[in-house]
């Protein structure tokens, strides 16, 4: 009967502690396995954006020129691009939220050999900090012939109606693009200017950059070791620099677009593009600048362009008249295939609303198509400006330069401003901004540029436009005019195309 009391005892003492151990370890256990399960379920059923999605969205390989399978635009192959990490693009709630592209941890403590402000100017182009400013107001229409230039004058650039202003677009509820106060350079007045010749020019002689003029006192001191293009862009990254040339009825159009030192030194690919082609009697040139704060503007450049370059040759192919152009008409063609590829990368269905700011994030870009009679006994060009800030020229033999003019505005410092608004987002009232004008054969050409040549050029009157007037004012050849743009200055950083066309 002893033994049996002393079992009693210890059951009495072990059974509360039994109890207890399963309430509070092994009940829980089983409640947060439960609960894992049906979460792993609801993610399954209702996928962000991700692994699957990604896989879905894009295949590998693939080139910054190549449109997605079915946007519609010109492609060798129409490959994708390549799957998109899902914490690299956000979403729109993070948008809606101020969320900001993440920054790329193997850029941000690095430094682009030189002065000050060569790092200054290359570090901002790899600025991971989102910031999508409003639209400028359009620039004003170049101004027809003055009264004090001859009436034979070779070059009659004529004043062009101002569009109808547009509202900005709305996304939902909110503006998405407000418009704001800030002016735009006022272009010079319709006069010749005679740039002034550079001063200090040396010629590379060694090296990768060996045979490139150098401008200005120790510009060979911000030439950054040469990077390839980072792993995770390589795939949908275009080459380090792209040119071409067509002729007809005796005028030439040719485009040169390089690499900047800033890209170059930061492993980010040229996220300028340019095409040209012909159709009939016109000459077709377009170029587009994709913006750095976009993860891969690089494609939308590339998309822009050929999307406007397919639009403006369907117009010409249906015998629209050269001056009734359907420039709007253009520019939403380009928005559309914008919108399209942003949707395919996202991995996202074809008919799926995207927000305007999220596809600007992802793909932004500027563009500007230049569309030349050829066939007229004195040339007629319209250069019609979509979106952005590039600048454009009037190149004489003789009487040295007229500026186009610019979307640039000034800040209050009297400084540049870099701000644009990108495609595929509403650019602005305004926009397109279309200029006009002849030629004269034999002693004239056009030079549109993106803001990394036309920044150096300013005005016109400047020792980079002097040495640009002076090599380009009369036809080169292809890969003379790679090496002229090439040339390397003090905190000239950016990509560089120029489109030039001679009469």
């Amino acid at each position: 009967m002893q033994d049996a009391s002393v079992w009693e005892t210890v059951f009495a003492i072990l059974l509360p502690i039994g109890v207890a151990l399963v309430a509070a370890v092994i009940i829980p256990a089983i409640i947060i396995a439960i609960a894992l399960r049906v979460q792993n379920k609801r993610d399954a059923a209702n996928p962000p954006t991700g692994a699957g999605a990604d896989e879905r969205a894009v295949g590998a390989g693939g080139d910054a020129s190549d449109s997605a399978a079915d946007d519609g635009t010109p492609s060798a192959d129409n490959a994708a691009p390549p799957a998109i990490p899902p914490s690299s693009v956000p979403t729109l709630n993070e948008l809606a939220a101020g969320s900001e592209i993440p920054p790329r941890a193997d850029h941000e403590d690095r430094e682009v050999p030189g002065d000050d402000g060569a790092r200054a100017d290359a570090a901002k182009i790899d600025a991971p900090t989102v910031v999508l400013s409003n639209p400028l107001p359009p620039a004003p229409p170049t101004v027809a012939q003055t009264a004090e230039e001859p009436a034979d004058a070779r070059t009659a650039v004529e004043e062009t109606d101002a569009p109808e202003p547009q509202p900005a677009e709305e996304s939902g509820t909110q503006l998405l693009f407000p418009p704001i106060d800030a002016q735009p350079a006022v272009p010079p007045e319709d006069v010749w200017i005679m740039p002034p010749a550079p001063a200090d020019i040396t010629t590379v002689d060694h090296g990768t950059r060996a045979g490139v003029d150098a401008l200005g006192p120790g510009a060979t001191a911000v030439m950054p070791e040469r990077r390839p293009v980072d792993v995770r862009e390589a795939s949908t990254a275009g080459p380090a620099f792209a040119l071409d040339t067509l002729e007809c009825s005796g005028l030439t159009l040719a485009f040169a677009s390089i690499r900047g030192l800033g890209h170059e030194d930061f492993g980010r690919p040229r996220q300028d593009y340019a095409a040209i082609a012909q159709e009939g009697r016109y000459l077709i040139a377009a170029m587009a600048d994709g913006v750095s704060e976009s993860r891969f503007s690089h494609v939308g450049a590339s998309v822009a362009c050929r999307a406007a370059m397919a639009a403006v040759q369907g117009q010409l192919e249906r015998q629209v008249p050269l001056d009734d152009i359907d420039w709007r008409g253009v520019t939403e063609e380009v928005r559309t295939m914008l919108r399209r590829r942003a949707r395919v990368m996202l991995g996202r269905d074809a008919e799926a609303d995207t927000d305007d700011r999220e596809c600007a994030l992802l793909l932004g870009t500027t563009a500007e198509v230049l569309v030349v009679d050829a066939e007229a006994s004195e040339p007629e060009f319209v250069r019609a400006t979509l979106a952005g800030d590039g600048y454009a020229f009037v190149l004489d033999t003789e009487r040295g330069l007229r500026p186009l003019g610019s979307t640039k505005s000034e800040d209050a410092a009297g400084l540049l401003s870099s701000e644009v608004t990108p495609l595929p987002a509403q650019p602005g009232e305004g926009y397109p901004i279309i200029s006009r004008g002849t030629l004269h054969r034999g002693t004239q050409a056009v030079l549109v540029t993106t803001d990394g040549i036309g920044d150096d050029m300013a005005d016109g009157d400047s020792p980079i436009a002097g040495y640009l007037w002076e090599r380009l004012r009369r036809p080169v050849p292809p890969y003379e005019l790679l090496r002229v743009v090439s040339y390397l200055r003090r905190q000239s950083n950016d990509d560089r195309t120029a489109m030039l066309l001679w009469a």
